[in-house]
């Protein structure tokens, strides 16, 4: 799912009409909503009533796309027909500015909450599945990229809850870059990315910043290493699997805050805040987000390095994380070949990785060969202006000569 603006059809409406739609969402809803031409692209569907066969239209929609949800425009009072259905919605003409925006939102919530509703039992279904076997043969890429199996022994238990942090991914080829796609995420497209920026968003400005992506809300305060949210575990891990184009809001708020908002976005009114430490929040967003891969820009074929050691006391402990933490930060050590030393899964070493990264305690290690020398060719932008500058003054030159010449 994409957080770009949300995607509206328009039916029985003139081109002036869709015109005043158009700007009504850009300059009234901050651009959270735009106008599209297919049903098949569309969250919304608003519907003029007052059309002919616009009552068949409804019906063809809710029978074609019954997650979408419709706004009936009448000139009649028609709320009372549909009370009990959340997706379809009636509003007289003509229409009231803040009640029309009110309803709108309140349609996309909707919607965004039944989309998460199914991924969160998406993801119990996956939970559920137990490991079958307690030995596991997998395949893993030596140096010289010859497959060798290697195996070891698996505890059900352990791997079962494991699984929840770190997938149940198999062991990939790192040799062969269509096998890796399956162990590969992008953080930034992910709600971990929009917490990312949120952490930055605080340092730059010194205040907290309250972020709200998925319609769900996170308070960060680097004051008191802490974030704060309105939601626990069973919201938060699905929506760590969602894909996210960008954040509903980052903003800064005042030190005073109380949380009203992202309260009112779980619908929690009046209810207290939920306070985590700041590295172990960061740390299991991570965790759930990756599930067992690694972020795309990682490269494989170069050692990683841990700078500190992890404070368990406060972060999730997965198995193995205390190994794979003693073996990194005793000397970088390329990912693949920690899963091979410890004879474990990779994607307990990828997951602590991914973690490890987004704390900012682990990446992967720069040689300083890299940069003893210059680029062999230099592509700069000021080369080629000085490039340009002497091309034109030669044009120049060369076309007062032939004018002196025909004088």
């Amino acid at each position: 799912m994409s957080l770009q603006p949300t995607n509206v059809l328009l039916k029985g409406f003139d081109s002036r009409s869709v015109f005043a739609f158009d700007d009504f969402f850009l300059c009234e809803c901050d651009a959270d909503f735009r106008t599209c031409e297919r049903l098949e692209d569309a969250s919304i569907v608003i519907v003029d009533v007052d059309v002919c066969s616009s009552h068949k239209e409804i019906q063809r929609i809710q029978n074609t796309r019954p997650e979408v949800g419709i706004l009936a425009l009448s000139l009649l009072q028609d709320n009372h027909r549909e009370r009990h259905n959340s997706l379809l919605q009636y509003l007289k003409k003509p229409l009231n500015l803040e009640s029309f925006q009110s309803t709108l939102c309140s349609m996309k919530k909707v919607i965004l909450n039944q989309r998460i509703e199914k991924q969160r039992a998406l993801l119990k279904d996956i939970d559920k599945t137990q490991v079958q076997g307690s030995g596991i043969t997998v395949a893993v890429s030596n140096s010289t990229s010859k497959e060798r199996k290697t195996t070891y022994r698996s505890n059900p238990n352990i791997d079962v809850e494991a699984a929840k942090f770190v997938g149940k991914n198999s062991d990939v080829d790192v040799n062969n870059p269509q096998a890796l796609l399956r162990v590969i995420y992008a953080p930034k497209n992910r709600f971990q990315g929009a917490l990312d920026k949120a952490v930055k968003r605080a340092r730059k400005y010194h205040k907290p910043v309250e972020m709200v992506c998925l319609n769900t809300g996170v308070i960060i305060d680097l004051e008191k290493n802490a974030a704060f949210t309105a939601v626990g575990d069973s919201v938060l891990k699905p929506l760590c699997l969602m894909n996210v184009e960008r954040a509903d809001s980052i903003r800064k708020i005042k030190k005073n805050y109380t949380g009203e908002r992202i309260l009112a976005l779980a619908r929690k009114p009046g209810e207290g805040l939920i306070k985590w430490s700041l590295e172990a929040f960061v740390w299991k967003i991570a965790l759930w987000s990756s599930r067992g891969c690694i972020p795309k820009e990682t490269d494989l074929g170069r050692p990683v390095y841990l700078s500190e050691w992890p404070n368990f006391t406060k972060l999730v402990c997965f198995p193995h994380a205390m190994r794979i933490a003693s073996l990194l930060i005793e000397k970088p050590t390329r990912l693949q070949d920690v899963a091979e030393q410890l004879r474990i899964p990779q994607r307990y070493v990828f997951g602590f990785f991914s973690a490890a990264k987004a704390l900012e305690i682990s990446d992967v290690s720069e040689r300083r060969a890299d940069h003893l020398f210059e680029p062999k060719y230099r592509n700069s932008s000021s080369d080629k202006r000085h490039f340009l500058s002497e091309f034109i003054n030669y044009l120049g030159a060369k076309t007062h000569q032939e004018e002196k010449k025909r004088a």
